[in-house]
């Protein structure tokens, strides 16, 4: 082993993953209304147009070319308020973090923004895994972990469609360590979301038929909210560490990016 190796200093998983939980708890009513709304809002959307085949017919969402194109506009959709949740949280995580105050209407400018260049990217980003992840599944949960912190490099950094690359630089060396980060908050988010279910006395699975479709879909739309809205903070603090690790940069260096 190298002195090089020797001296790399630790990701420190747990600090990460309790750095991003205590910011999603210091502005729970902010961060998790912002995902609410989105997240809600899409089920809402997805129920509208496309409830019926979704629950009383949901094979045909795979085996008929309307319901294929359904599928196609609902991941579409995902993508958009998936991108937007991230985006804006990203830029709340940081001020969160610094103790200032929050400015939803610049984090939403920004987010607006960059819109187009991270919705693409988010469209390169899943097409690829997706091919990684067909191919015996390893390559793909390369690219995940080498573009992880893709979002943050765009509405921080301005990095545009550098992005992919910044991130592949930022992750190098760390990648194993970054897997068991996502390893414990996948851990988490089941923990949170099976609490839920039990809570509400709601299965994951039994309200896909009858007349409860409307509820489940509310139901789904909220749990989803709170993982898109935890998961975007650990992402944060991630991409902070990241950038602290490899360029001494700490959060308030970062801060003047975007402010």
């Amino acid at each position: 082993m190298s002195d090089i190796d020797i001296a790399k200093p630790s990701l420190g998983i747990l600090s990460v993953l309790s750095q991003g939980l205590s910011i999603f708890m210091k502005r729970l009513p902010l961060i998790l209304g912002i995902a609410m709304v989105l997240g809600i809002g899409l089920n809402l959307f997805n129920f509208a147009l496309f409830g019926d085949i979704m629950f009383s017919n949901p094979e045909a969402m795979f085996t008929t070319t309307s319901g294929l194109i359904s599928y196609g506009v609902i991941i579409l959709a995902s993508i958009v308020v998936s991108t937007l949740i991230t985006a804006v949280i990203t830029l709340a995580a940081y001020d969160t973090h610094l103790g200032r105050p929050m400015r939803l209407g610049t984090y939403v400018s920004v987010g607006l923004k960059n819109f187009i260049t991270l919705f693409l990217l988010s469209i390169i980003t899943t097409i690829a895994m997706s091919i990684g992840f067909a191919l015996l599944i390893v390559p793909g949960l390369i690219i995940y972990l080498m573009w992880i912190v893709v979002v943050p490099s765009v509405v921080v950094e301005h990095a545009g469609f550098g992005a992919l690359s910044r991130s592949r630089e930022l992750t190098k060396g760390y990648r194993w360590p970054i897997l068991g980060l996502m390893v414990i908050l996948i851990v988490v988010l089941l923990i949170i979301q099976t609490l839920l279910s039990a809570a509400l006395g709601f299965g994951f699975t039994a309200a896909f038929t009858g007349t409860s479709g409307l509820f489940f879909m509310l139901f789904q739309g909220a749990v989803s909210s709170i993982s898109y809205a935890i998961y975007a903070c650990i992402i944060v603090m991630l991409y902070a560490r990241l950038k602290e690790i490899k360029e001494g940069v700490g959060m308030s260096d970062l801060a003047d990016v975007f402010s």
